[in-house]
């Protein structure tokens, strides 16, 4: 009895600092803009959008390889990552989100004159790059502001890299165990995020129908 007790007196505890930690974090949302070492300014911008439970210091050593590998050595690219709350607790709103990616991005090509962009994006970010590139175009009815008609730097994309994407969300272990888990942890209002990229649900399944259509109008 006092072992059931210990244990559920620690799981409340622990569900309690998360939903203070997962508040606290909910808007986290920057960036790091790297320019290219060359002489002049560069007119290429490599993107990066770092995944779920990656952590943003995993994206330390990111910018130089993600630059030699997708730039051009005769022309360095810059390179922009994002940063979000990714925390298995994560309230971060992925449509929100989107939205900001989206507008930082049309702020950037708009204030330093970028020619082209490549979109990279691992996870979570796979989807973030996808939403944001839906809403630059016009495309998108859970946009949360007012949805401009089109951003100038989706016609400037020249590559979009998915690395292991969340394309059809993630699947639910068949598991009591975790069925238990993930109840108890959308009854404290806590890992909001989990349940907006899970498989099924309508922020995933409008995404791919809008993939879908939008890359079969432009024939791409």
């Amino acid at each position: 009895m006092r072992r059931i007790l210990a244990a559920t007196l620690f799981l409340a505890a622990l569900l309690a600092c998360s939903n203070f930690l997962a508040s606290r974090r909910v808007d986290h949302w920057t960036h790091q803009l790297i320019e290219a070492e060359a002489p002049g300014r560069s007119d290429h911008l490599v993107v990066i959008v770092h995944g779920w439970m990656s952590f943003e210091g995993g994206l330390t050593d990111a910018p130089p390889v993600v630059a030699e590998a997708f730039g051009d050595p005769a022309r360095p690219p810059d390179v922009a990552a994002f940063f979000w709350d990714d925390s298995f607790f994560s309230n971060a709103d992925p449509s929100t989100m989107g939205a900001k990616l989206n507008a930082d991005l049309d702020r950037l090509v708009r204030e330093r004159g970028y020619e082209t962009i490549t979109l990279v994006g691992h996870s979570v970010g796979a989807l973030l790059v996808r939403r944001a590139l839906l809403y630059g175009r016009g495309v998108g009815a859970d946009h949360p502001g007012d949805l401009i008609p089109r951003t100038s730097w989706t016609d400037k994309v020249d590559r979009i890299v998915l690395l292991a994407g969340m394309n059809k969300g993630w699947a639910r272990p068949k598991s009591l165990i975790a069925d238990f888990l993930l109840g108890l942890t959308g009854l404290t209002g806590n890992a909001k995020l989990a349940f907006d990229v899970e498989r099924g649900s309508s922020f995933i399944g409008d995404m791919r129908i809008e993939w879908l259509r939008e890359n079969r109008m432009s024939g791409k």
